[in-house]
Formats: C-alpha cells, sequence, structure tokens
C-alpha cells in the first residue's frame, strides 16, 4: 500500500460505498487521487478528491468529492454529463424501485449506470456492480440464515443436558 502524501493526511476513501464495499468482488481494487480545482496551479485547498474502485483495471465506481468549496449543480450536472455515454440520465422521484445495496438517485435511460449525490460528494457506478452486490448480501443473508438455524437445532439439543439435575 502506498503512503499517503501529506495533503492525504487525514482523508481516505471516500465514504459512501465503504458501507456496501463487503459485497464488492474479493479482487476489486481502490485508488485515490486528487485534481486541483483551479486551473495549471497545484492547489490542495480548493479542488476534488476522487476515489475510484477499479475491476480488472476498469473503473466500475468512481465518487467525486469536492474539497474547498461546496460541490454546486453546475458541477453535479457537468460530471454527469461526462458519464452518460449517449444515453440521458433520470433523476428518481423518491426511494429506487430496484434492488440496491449502494444506493441511487440517478440512473441512465439505458440502465448501464447509476449515481447519488450527498452533501459535497457525488457517486456514479455501474450498475452491474449494484446487481452483483445485491446477490452477495443475498447469500450472505441466506447463509447466516442457515447457520442460524443450525446452531438453535444444536441448541435444542443440548438442553436435556445442560438442565440435569434440576
Amino acid at each position: 500500500s502506498l503512503e499517503p502524501e501529506p495533503r492525504d493526511q487525514g482523508r481516505g476513501p471516500a465514504a459512501p460505498f465503504l458501507a456496501a464495499q463487503s459485497f464488492f468482488p474479493p479482487e476489486h481494487e481502490i485508488v485515490v487521487y486528487w485534481k486541483s480545482a483551479v486551473a495549471r496551479q497545484l492547489n490542495f485547498n480548493d479542488g476534488w478528491e476522487v476515489t475510484v474502485v477499479y475491476l480488472g483495471g476498469v473503473s466500475v465506481l468512481e465518487v467525486y468529492k469536492r474539497v474547498g468549496a461546496g460541490l454546486n449543480d453546475f458541477e453535479v450536472n457537468r460530471l454527469l454529463s461526462l458519464h452518460c455515454g449517449g444515453s440521458n440520465w433520470e433523476r428518481l422521484e423518491g426511494p429506487p424501485k430496484e434492488p440496491t445495496v449502494i444506493g441511487f438517485g440517478f440512473k441512465l435511460a439505458d440502465g448501464s449506470m447509476r449515481a447519488m449525490r450527498r452533501g459535497d460528494w457525488l457517486m456514479i457506478y455501474a450498475t452491474k456492480l449494484d446487481a452483483f452486490a445485491v446477490e452477495r448480501r443475498k447469500e450472505q443473508q441466506e447463509e447466516a440464515a442457515r447457520a442460524a438455524v443450525e446452531q438453535r437445532a444444536r441448541d435444542a439439543e443440548r438442553v436435556d443436558a445442560s438442565l440435569a439435575g434440576f
């Protein structure tokens, strides 16, 4: 693992996907980049922390966190337009109807990508990553339920010995 640069002290991967990360494919990689918001000038107080999740060398999730200034609607719209690939972004009215582990408030009309804005960050990711995470979460929940049933059966078998002599 790389040592953080001084400007990275106290920073780390942007938090919006961390709760879902345990459901990502095990071979995923996370890289954090910095981009100054001041053209042709290195500026660590005004810029972008960009966290990218890679699978097989391909970006499947990107988080754009605005540092130094608040993320505004114009920046959100421009970032979304850079990731539309000929489709159009649709803003959801209410919570998503599709299953999701990561969460989203925008989706491409062609269904290939999703996005979510929270405060000073915008997360854009491949729908396939969320579908994988949904399936992985379901498998883990089913395994936990099976383990609980098995534990309950073992507890029931031990009750007579446990209470013998009362």
